[in-house]
């Protein structure tokens, strides 16, 4: 899970406190704005979030006392900081050839 901490009002994307956005595997299931419309995850964000999102995928532990991680944008004019922590996902979309989704459980 990915939660927007702070944000710079002039921020490209639009991205504003309270914005969250899921992950599961390599798909981001599910992105909303603070107003509850859905909304994609801006390709800056996404390229500081995605190590960090991986390695929490696979177990990484960074700190035993706060299991939250908090990651800054790399846009260097109007920075938005992230807050990332893992939660148990009981459905994991998977794209079959067909192009449709399925779901399947979680093996954790």
């Amino acid at each position: 899970m990915v939660n927007v901490k702070e944000a710079h009002k002039d921020c490209a994307a639009n991205h504003m406190v309270g914005d969250t956005f899921e992950f599961a595997g390599c798909f981001m299931t599910k992105g909303y704005k603070s107003t509850g419309e859905s909304f994609p995850l801006c390709i800056k964000a996404m390229d500081s979030l995605f190590p960090w999102i991986n390695a929490l995928q696979y177990d990484a532990k960074f700190n035993q006392e706060d299991p939250t991680l908090v990651v800054n944008c790399n846009d260097p004019f109007t920075p938005v900081t992230f807050e990332l922590r893992r939660e148990l996902i009981t459905d994991i979309p998977v794209f079959n050839r067909s192009k449709t989704i399925t779901k399947r459980k979680s093996k954790r």
